[in-house]
């Protein structure tokens, strides 16, 4: 998935499919907030779609599920101020 910050690089990131949806999960600045977007394709001149904002577990760890999510579906990560 994809990265968009203006933002320290601090952007590991991690995708992981569970039976149950998909699990995404990067470092970020703690405290910041971020924004997880998702597309299920990525034509030419499609859209990123709001999912959710992310979740801090502690210590700049974010994590966000996505019970919907598929092996097809691809996310980015976006800084929100």
């Amino acid at each position: 998935f994809g990265w968009r910050s203006k933002q320290p690089e601090q952007h590991t990131r991690r995708r992981q499919d569970q039976p149950t949806g998909a699990r995404v999960s990067f470092h970020g600045v703690p405290g910041l907030h971020y924004l997880v977007q998702f597309r299920d394709n990525l034509d030419p001149g499609g859209t990123w779609i709001d999912f959710q904002n992310a979740t801090e577990l502690g210590a700049g760890v974010f994590e966000s599920f996505d019970p919907g999510g598929s092996a097809t579906r691809f996310y980015r990560i976006i800084y929100r101020p």
